[in-house]
């Protein structure tokens, strides 16, 4: 991906038209490509096991298990039956169910997971950093144009800082679990320091790199920043193996992991409209200054960064 966009903003420089006719050219190649899988069915008993495993209920697959090790006789033709074949198909009610209970037993399910999770500590602790790391994190869709709009610089010189900046957080994600072995893990002994120090280190990046984005004179100055953004990457993987060395009850970290994701979806949904709406008050003020949208960016990190300090307690 990181590949993709840097190079898809070299060839905006030069033509468009390159540009979609590459992409076209690539979706075109994998119609074809998926066009080759192989798509014929054989009459084997793999592929029946499979489809009765398939179409089967969960009291089923119990005696499926046992019933498996023996094989019918050669003598006898294996019949291969539609997964949907004694299923009487309602496309209607069956949406509607669903539709239903995603409208009452889900949402209740959900909302009283979030209710029993809150109520640890710690896992409230980290629920609200997962959330406002999340919600620090969207401000990346708007700020292609907010670069593009302070430094009257063309989308194509954007779209390559976000390319160095994608290449920075694979190089810095592929390393970082080496460096937390050979490096880390001797200096600081527990493997919970070696989290806090990364949680720490990462957010002390974020928040230099944001603040000297909101602070750029040029364009040049943006990239380090940004660069220097693209290093604190590690927050999300060291938070949540953080919280797996702390917690030992098992139902506890599976509830604490729905709640997480549960927390990053209502922090990309609410970060979105945020900082986009935030960006279009000061486009419409010529009073505002434009870096008034990454200081308050900056600021979240600054709760983040506080919040990852009462780690340690």
């Amino acid at each position: 991906m990181s590949i993709g966009t840097f190079v898809g903003a070299q060839l905006l420089k030069f033509n468009v038209w390159l540009l979609c006719l590459l992409i076209v050219c690539a979706y075109v190649l994998l119609i074809a490509c998926a066009y080759l899988l192989p798509h014929q069915r054989h009459d084997d008993l793999s592929d029946r096991s499979y489809i009765e495993r398939e179409t089967a209920s969960v009291e089923e697959r119990c005696s499926l298990v046992s019933t498996d090790s023996t094989a019918p006789s050669p003598t006898r033709p294996l019949r291969i039956e539609s997964p949907s074949a004694g299923v009487a198909t309602k496309p209607d009610s069956t949406v509607s169910r669903t539709l239903l209970r995603a409208a009452t037993v889900d949402i209740y399910l959900s909302v009283e997971l979030v209710i029993q999770t809150v109520r640890h500590p710690f896992t409230r602790h980290v629920m609200i950093l997962f959330f406002a790391y999340t919600l620090a994190g969207t401000i990346s869709g708007t700020s292609p144009q907010w670069a593009s709009s302070t430094f009257n610089a063309r989308l194509a010189n954007v779209d390559q800082i976000r390319g160095m900046e994608m290449i920075i957080s694979a190089l810095v994600l592929v390393s970082l679990p080496v460096l937390s072995s050979y490096v880390l893990r001797p200096w600081l002994r527990t493997k919970q320091a070696v989290d806090i120090w990364v949680i720490t280190a990462s957010m002390l990046a974020l928040l230099t790199g944001t603040l000297i984005m909101a602070m750029a004179p040029s364009l040049v100055v943006y990239a380090i920043g940004v660069a220097i953004s693209a290093l604190g990457v590690g927050v999300s993987d060291a938070l949540r193996s953080f919280a797996t060395s702390v917690l030992s009850d098992g139902d506890a970290l599976e509830r604490l992991y729905v709640c997480i994701r549960t927390m990053q979806s209502l922090a990309s949904i609410a970060g979105t409209p945020l900082w986009s709406g935030f960006f279009l008050l000061i486009l419409s003020n010529p009073l505002l200054p434009h870096a008034l949208l990454f200081l308050g960016n900056a600021f979240v990190y600054l709760v983040c960064l506080i919040l990852a300090g009462f780690l340690h307690w």
